[in-house]
């Protein structure tokens, strides 16, 4: 069983007094409205405070500081998923696929967020079955090749591609096409990964019947689950399949059932797990012992953002676990964006952050008392 205790290993290259202001900012963020005005103000901090707190929480488009960010991961045993964060342009195409071409030690996984490749209004048209003019058709085709061609490299290259929408409605459309290149590439390694969203009514059904028809066709899927990070997640009316958003004590329970249902058919297919939560990650580590599914099962990956929970991340890779870090990748703008969706979609951020201040606090805790056990010694 593994511990989150050890804060020691986790945060020997932090100064104390970068801890302490890790310790102020994360104090803060841990309220949720205070939290939301701080990102919001980002821009208007003093130039430390604004740097530091992006740098904290992604990497800004600079590849020498993403490879050394990666290649730090990789020497305490931590794999990366590179989000690049970007909006339509040949430059996001750019950028993904010199990610995936990269020979970047531990860079194992790219996340493929769809609404930053192709204007939703085209997807919408594709949806509903609209038709599409001249200029649509070219944009839609070139997409699809992209996307294709994109798998193809990732395969070669021996790292994968986790497909993800936010958009509630066009969650079918992207699983769909999701399950088209699982059914190419994912034959003898898991390339393509499709993001099930567990706080939507239906989706342990589309679970299980992704695994089933992946049995009947002879590839294996992959699947990435994460509780919350869907637009409007809290509103009514926001469906897919008839459903619309759990509450958080159903989204809790479905985890539970989803996380069973996977881990107990991880011979059929390849799991990627987001969460921050010690409790539900102690669940999982406890049934993959009982079911006799060992830690470094290439099938089973635990996974959180990037400095949101590296006293998870890490005491997971040291007790032999496949820990990954989800590293956003972009321009300052698109940083800030990212960072405002995320307290604007995930309920459980302000908890996150109090957690990860928790731990800090701890390390600052054990170096003082360190500290003064060598004093006394000393005298």
């Amino acid at each position: 069983m593994f511990s989150l205790n050890n804060t020691e290993k986790v945060f020997e290259d932090c100064s104390n007094f970068k801890l302490w202001v890790n310790s102020i900012l994360l104090g803060a963020l841990s309220k949720n409205r205070l939290g939301k005005l701080i990102v919001f103000a980002l821009r208007f901090l003093p130039a430390y405070f604004g740097r530091h707190l992006m740098s904290m929480f992604s990497c800004e488009s600079d590849f020498d500081s993403l490879k050394k960010i990666v290649e730090y991961n990789h020497q305490n045993r931590v794999s990366s998923l590179v989000f690049p964060l970007c909006n339509l342009s040949d430059k996001c195409w750019d950028t993904i696929f010199e990610l995936v071409k990269s020979d970047y030690i531990g860079l194992k996984s790219i996340l493929f967020e769809v609404e930053n490749y192709i204007d939703e209004r085209i997807l919408n048209l594709v949806l509903k079955g609209g038709l599409l003019n001249t200029h649509d058709k070219a944009d839609y085709q070139l997409f699809l090749d992209r996307l294709d061609n994109l798998c193809s490299v990732a395969e070669e290259r021996g790292k994968s591609v986790v497909i993800f929408t936010k958009k509630i409605h066009l969650a079918p459309y992207v699983k769909k096409k999701a399950v088209s290149l699982m059914q190419k590439y994912n034959k003898e390694n898991v390339t393509v990964y499709f993001v099930f969203q567990l706080c939507l009514a239906g989706v342990f059904d589309d679970i299980v019947e992704l695994v089933h028809s992946s049995v009947n066709e002879d590839f294996k899927p992959g699947i990435a689950i994460t509780k919350f990070f869907v637009e409007d997640n809290n509103k009514k009316g926001n469906d897919m399949n008839g459903g619309v958003c759990h509450s958080f004590t159903a989204t809790k329970r479905t985890y539970r059932d989803v996380t069973k249902y996977l881990l107990n058919n991880i011979d059929n297919l390849s799991l990627k797990v987001v969460s921050h939560n010690p409790s539900n990650l102690l669940f999982i580590v406890s049934l993959m012992d009982t079911l006799g599914i060992g830690p470094t099962s290439p099938d089973v990956v635990l996974a959180q953002r990037y400095g949101m929970a590296p006293h998870i991340s890490y005491n997971l890779a040291a007790s032999g676990f496949n820990s990954e870090i989800i590293i956003p990748f972009g321009k300052t703008r698109d940083v800030l964006a990212h960072l405002q969706n995320l307290y604007r979609l995930d309920p459980s951020l302000p908890l996150i952050f109090a957690e990860l201040n928790y731990a800090i606090r701890l390390e600052l805790k054990r170096r003082k008392l360190e500290n003064k056990n060598s004093f006394e010694t000393s005298i």
